[in-house]
């Protein structure tokens, strides 16, 4: 039986040069490609995701916005902050409360069912554990959440976010140096194996 990479080879002659490119796909440096079909065909060169590039843009900006903010603009985003923060925490205990009577009606539920042969415990055991483990990951909200929310005065917010921005600015940057540099060395690769393919045999 042909596989995924046979499959068109079994079909109808093709160069060996694009059998190579499409097992290729299954490597290191063109494994980015696994997801796309096999019939797409390998591009000349990789240009690297400019995605941490952007981020590390956005971040930077973002940084040089607040650190100019007043102390008053602050105090008015720190505000916004904590009421949105607050609003979200009842809204997650609301969620919780109702999922959580769900599935304690559910577990009432299976408590009554009474299994019509000793065959049938082993499922009514499987029902318990189910709901066991639901209600308590899903059906209760974490007080650690609900002792994170703070409010802020201006400079405190302030000094919250720029510390956020400042690890994102990092962060970013060396993703993205890190990406220029991969992808250098996946054309790298992809260079060797084209030229391997003009050499004499």
């Amino acid at each position: 039986m042909p596989t995924g990479y046979t499959a068109a080879l079994c079909e109808k002659d093709e160069s060996f040069e694009t059998f190579i490119m499409r097992c290729a796909r299954e490597f290191g440096n063109l494994v980015i490609m696994r997801e796309e079909p096999l019939g797409a065909s390998v591009p000349e060169k990789f240009e690297p995701s400019d995605w941490n590039f952007k981020e590390f843009e956005k971040a930077r900006d973002q940084h040089v916005k607040v650190a100019g903010m007043s102390d008053e603009e602050c105090a008015k985003e720190a505000l916004k902050e904590f009421q949105a923060n607050m609003g979200a925490f009842r809204d997650a205990v609301e969620k919780a409360a109702a999922i959580r009577r769900r599935l304690l009606q559910m577990r009432k539920r299976v408590e009554e069912w009474r299994p019509p042969s000793p065959t049938h415990e082993g499922l009514k055991t499987f029902m318990f554990e189910q709901l066991d483990v639901t209600i308590e990951s899903e059906g209760t909200v974490s007080k650690f959440w609900f002792e994170q929310i703070k409010s802020l005065s201006g400079p405190e917010w302030r000094e919250k976010v720029l510390a956020s921005l400042d690890h994102d600015v990092k962060y970013h940057h060396k993703q993205n140096e890190e990406e220029i540099e991969r992808t250098r060395s996946r054309n790298k690769w992809l260079a060797e194996l084209r030229a391997s393919l003009k050499a004499p045999v």
